[in-house]
């Protein structure tokens, strides 16, 4: 068994969230927020070790955790997504 990275298990509450968007506004609201942190976690901690490594102060990387950049590229695109999304909401 493999972890899912952060897009993919972004990708699985917006399907969840889906579901509930016409019959439960809350939970669609709670489910976009908590999509939403996970990926601004995912991307602070990114940004975390890239400042690190370029400072040059010593960091054990976490074996798996090291994402290309094609997968950098599909977290930030899964974020601009998700801000996106809870604009509509709350726009609406």
């Amino acid at each position: 068994m493999k972890l899912p990275n952060s897009a993919d298990l972004y990708q699985d509450m917006i399907q969840l969230a889906n579901i509930h968007k016409g019959s439960a506004p809350s939970t669609y609201v709670h489910l976009l927020l908590e999509a939403h942190a996970v990926l601004g976690t995912a991307r602070q901690c990114l940004n975390w070790r890239l400042d690190t490594v370029t400072q040059g102060n010593v960091v054990v990387a976490v074996p798996g955790w090291e994402a290309s950049p094609e997968e950098n590229r599909r977290l930030e695109r899964c974020y601009q997504e998700s801000c996106a999304l809870l604009g509509d909401f709350y726009i609406k």
